[in-house]
């Protein structure tokens, strides 16, 4: 967007054509400096874009897919719709679609419910896809994806994090991705180890550490529960 050429720069006060940012202007020079507008700019540039985030959550659709036909397969049909409409509540996020931000949490919220009624304490696993589903709701990034108007003061943060230490936040989204790809967890692994000896964003860096050491145990937990209640202990 241009602005009139009677309005100064915000920067330099320069009058020229202007570039809006947001609230503010400014002029071509200005603009392509990396230190200016740069939430704005990332803002724009994430408009609308899938995060990792929601590539996680979109990721356990496919699996209460399998799931849900295991069940079926079994004869448990209220189990086996409940993971029908987790699927669905899953790749409907995955999607975009606005009003189906929410139907992650409400179904694994479910879930975590049916299963821990009926006494299955293995359910209690569903509290790792809940606080994920949980943090994509909040995270100002995958709001942008479903076009949400996100205000600076909760953009900054993000942004200055990854100013501050790449690997740190790229090593904290690969050992959430981890989680549901364990393939992927020999790379989360690497990518911290890479942020923790570089300067800045040490906490981020030690929260992937945190994560990379849970990943394989909740995997395998995941799995073994997952052998067991689809019966195929027994074949």
């Amino acid at each position: 967007m241009t602005g009139p050429p009677a309005e100064a720069c915000a920067r330099c006060g320069t009058f020229a054509e202007l570039e809006a940012f947001g609230a503010e202007r400014f002029c071509a020079a200005c603009a392509a400096r990396p230190d200016v507008a740069v939430v704005e700019k990332y803002r724009q540039a994430h408009l609308g874009k899938l995060d990792a985030l929601t590539w996680v959550v979109g990721l356990f659709a496919p699996g209460y897919l399998v799931a849900a036909l295991g069940l079926l397969s079994a004869r448990d049909f209220i189990d086996a719709a409940l993971a029908l409409c987790a699927a669905a509540a899953h790749g409907l996020f995955f999607a975009g679609l606005p009003w189906a931000r929410p139907l992650p949490l409400v179904t694994t919220v479910l879930l975590l419910g049916a299963t821990l009624v009926m006494r299955v304490w293995a359910g209690a696993l569903f509290a790792v896809p809940l606080g994920l589903a949980a943090a994509a709701y909040g995270h100002p990034v995958t709001q942008l994806y479903f076009r949400v108007d996100v205000p600076d003061r909760r953009l900054r943060p993000v942004v200055e994090r990854m100013q501050l230490n790449a690997f740190a936040h790229s090593a904290w989204v690969f050992s959430l991705v981890a989680l549901v790809l364990p393939l992927l967890w020999p790379l989360a692994f690497v990518l911290t180890l890479r942020a923790l000896a570089t300067g800045g964003g040490r906490k981020l860096a030690v929260r992937a550490l945190a994560v990379c050491a849970l990943g394989p145990v909740v995997f395998c937990a995941l799995f073994t529960g997952a052998y067991e209640s689809l019966g195929w202990a027994s074949v």
